[in-house]
């Protein structure tokens, strides 16, 4: 049923809960496990703030590694293989895209994440991703 799966991690609690439960379905229909990580970019460089970006992407990075090893931790845990991909770019936007263009049967997301402000406003990005993409979405809370 799910042979091709991705999860959509923001390195919140619930993008991990999301993660456990596609490991389970990877598991369970012996499917492929993806994992789509997004790095935001949130302003436009000029060349008086080149040294902030760079030290900003310096620990983005930082970042998405501990989360890619605590995915892999996981999916270890329940014996399945996880492919990260990371991007940099719209969040949104990317997520769908390569959700898209890569046709899994099936994307896991947690229902909100780090972008509480954003949210608020905005509504989640849980509710416009699955809104956007041409695949089932399981939402977790």
């Amino acid at each position: 049923m799910f042979r091709k799966i991705l999860s959509a991690n923001d390195g919140s609690n619930n993008a991990f809960k999301a993660l456990e439960i596609a490991c389970d379905l990877a598991a369970r229909y012996a499917g492929e496990l993806h994992m789509i990580l997004v790095e935001e970019v949130s302003i436009l460089p000029d060349t008086d703030m080149i040294d902030e970006i760079a030290q900003t992407k310096a620990h983005e990075d930082k970042l998405v590694r501990g989360e890619i090893k605590r995915a892999q931790a996981i999916a270890a845990r329940l014996n399945v293989s996880i492919k990260p991909h990371v991007f940099t770019g719209h969040v949104i936007r990317t997520i769908v895209d390569f959700a898209n263009d890569n046709a899994f049967d099936l994307v896991v997301i947690g229902a909100t994440g780090n972008a509480a402000l954003y949210e608020r406003m905005l509504g989640t990005r849980a509710d416009r991703i699955a809104h956007l993409l041409h695949c089932p979405v399981l939402i977790v809370r």
